[in-house]
């Protein structure tokens, strides 16, 4: 029998607890989707290099993030009202084993939920924090060169696009857990359906 200290360890609620069950840096290290974001973010770095003005395109690079980027927020969290709202009591006493020594299948799909949101939050608020920047103009009161000036906005361009493209791609994995979710409930209630036929027929 599970202890009551193993199922506080298994329930908590920081964010200690929230990359136990989703380690970020091991899961990036094996995404796809991640890595094709950097290759990305590298071609596109490169090009701004060639840019007439690198700010300008920083202005609309970061104007165009942040039209997409809500739309996208929105999109995973009506995801994840949608996986919250569907799991029944007879489903999740299923995947809750009392003897569990880990965490369960509603634990991970929310966490994988959870990632895809904060992501998309972090890149709202660095986008949003960059158009205040660009906004109240505070770059005017510094005195760079503009080899200098040109690295900067690169950089600033090549991090809050790896951000947000990473942010949009994990959409693909949210369309993918909503079909694996709906496909995990379909088998379930069909799994129940048989057992209570194979009851009613051996009556």
């Amino acid at each position: 029998m599970i202890s009551g200290e193993k199922i506080k360890r298994l329930h908590g609620t920081s964010w200690k607890d929230f990359f136990k069950i989703y380690p970020i840096y091991e899961n990036l290290k094996k995404s796809k989707l991640f890595k094709l974001s950097l290759f990305l973010c590298f071609i596109f770095s490169c090009f701004s290099f060639y840019s007439e003005s690198s700010f300008v395109l920083l202005v609309k690079v970061n104007e165009l993030n942040l039209s997409i980027i809500p739309n996208v927020l929105g999109f995973a969290l009506g995801g994840y009202a949608m996986l919250i709202g569907g799991f029944s009591d007879s489903i999740l006493s299923k995947l809750v084993k009392i003897d569990a020594e880990e965490y369960n299948t509603f634990q991970k799909t929310s966490a994988t939920f959870g990632v895809a949101l904060l992501s998309m939050c972090v890149s709202l608020i660095l986008n949003y924090l960059i158009k205040w920047f660009i906004n109240t103009e505070i770059s005017n009161h510094f005195s760079l060169t503009n080899h200098f000036a040109l690295l900067i906005n690169v950089s600033v361009i090549f991090i809050i696009n790896i951000i947000s493209i990473y942010s949009i791609f994990l959409t693909i994995n949210i369309v993918k857990n909503i079909f694996a979710f709906s496909q995990f409930i379909s088998g379930m209630k069909t799994i129940e359906k048989v057992i209570k036929e194979n009851k009613k027929n051996s009556k």
